[in-house]
């Protein structure tokens, strides 16, 4: 008989959310170990607490308030508290608590964001196993930009949720030696790295992909902003052009995604934009088409020494085995997929070495093809990623 789970995912309903789409795809291969229940945030207070069955799940949303006069005063006075503390949060955890008095469930994982929701394992974990799926740091947020009380806080609440925890889920290994460091959990056999999932549409989309002749087009998915900037890419570009007056009709570079005003100006300045091309989000299904019709992708991560974040889009990137160029920082959660499956990395003072590279690939579109790793990618499938966490979830008595 297979054992319950309790799957707490806020985000599950928010498409665009790399939580939400994370959290089905887990689902997606758990249900074929367990029996689940989903909780998660509805908008619309008549859905509240309405059990849906779907396939072989469970779905309970319950619904908050989405941003509250609480939180605006949080946010206006409590500045320490922003972006980990909720109040509209902690209400919801609290109706969550209902869930778990009335059921039996033996495992619960909740999904990292928001980290007030942590509060619900924290309280319960003498009566359930515990687990934290920890997609995001919450100390090493360096998107955060708090202060020093605010990251002592975060420090303190960051202590709670592992000391309590009955297994700890991460996405790479920097962020758990990060944590094992810190903490001294040298001998704890509790923390575990747990992948990011691939979507397996994108094999169906490949099957019928095509690429263009010209220009050379490599695209980039995803926000721009804060310490992920386009340096490294400008300069590049700027060495190029001064080479080569007609680089603008042999490469195109395409960004989905919010991109901050500072990286658009500065693109406009440096007389750019006849290479570089700003798009908003589009539906998932039509970017993948997108990116099944360009020849490369670009993968920018923040420009920070210690960089715990794992794109999740780098899943997806893998699974259409395309050349991927990385711009990157030397410790950084992604460098070591990147340079396994046989792709390309560079730091931000690489100019001359990422304006060869590019050069390869505008005289041959394959020049890194035999390079590049086949099938790396079914590591990140949801039956994997399923299979590895029953595997660890089974080690709990």
């Amino acid at each position: 008989m297979k054992s319950k789970l309790l799957y707490i995912a806020y985000y599950w309903e928010d498409e665009f959310s790399p939580l939400g789409i994370q959290s089905k795809r887990y689902v997606e291969g758990l249900c074929k170990f367990y029996n689940i229940t989903v909780v998660y945030r509805t908008k619309e207070p008549t859905r509240s607490n309405v059990l849906i069955s779907e396939s072989n799940i469970k779905l309970l949303p319950f619904y908050t308030k989405d941003y509250s006069i609480w939180d605006r005063r949080i946010k206006k006075y409590l500045i320490a508290l922003n972006d980990f503390f909720s109040i509209d949060d902690y209400i919801w955890s609290r109706k969550v608590q209902r869930v778990i008095n009335f059921n039996e469930y033996r495992y619960l994982i909740i999904a990292s964001n928001p980290f007030t929701i942590q509060t619900i394992g924290i309280a319960n974990n003498k009566y359930i196993k515990y687990i934290p799926h920890l997609y995001d740091p919450l100390v090493d947020n360096t998107f955060a930009h708090l202060s020093r009380f605010g990251n002592f806080l975060r420090k303190k609440y960051e202590k709670k949720i592992i000391t309590r925890a009955n297994l700890i889920f991460v996405s790479n290994e920097l962020h758990k030696s990060v944590l094992i460091k810190r903490y001294q959990l040298l001998n704890d056999s509790r923390i575990y790295i747990v992948p990011f999932c691939t979507d397996l549409k994108i094999l169906d989309v490949k099957k019928v992909s095509q690429t263009y002749k010209q220009p050379l087009i490599l695209i980039h998915t995803g926000n721009i902003y804060g310490d992920r900037k386009l340096d490294l890419l400008i300069n590049t570009l700027i060495y190029l052009k001064d080479r080569d007056a007609d680089i603008a009709n042999r490469i195109q570079l395409h960004f989905y995604g919010n991109i901050s005003y500072e990286e658009k100006v500065r693109v406009l300045n440096n007389e750019l934009n006849d290479i570089v091309h700003f798009f908003p989000f589009i539906h998932q299904i039509n970017l993948y088409r997108k990116i099944a019709s360009v020849d490369g992708l670009l993968l920018i991560n923040p420009g920070i020494e210690i960089d715990v974040f794992y794109p999740s889009k780098l899943c997806e990137y893998l699974t259409f085995e395309k050349i991927i160029v990385s711009i990157s920082t030397p410790v950084s959660a992604s460098n070591s997929d990147i340079l396994e499956s046989g792709n390309l990395l560079f730091y931000n003072d690489q100019i001359k070495n990422f304006a060869d590279a590019l050069m390869n690939l505008l005289n041959d579109k394959n020049y890194y093809a035999n390079e590049i790793r086949s099938n790396f990618w079914v590591k990140f499938t949801p039956e994997n990623t399923a299979t590895l966490i029953s595997n660890h979830l089974e080690k709990l008595k």
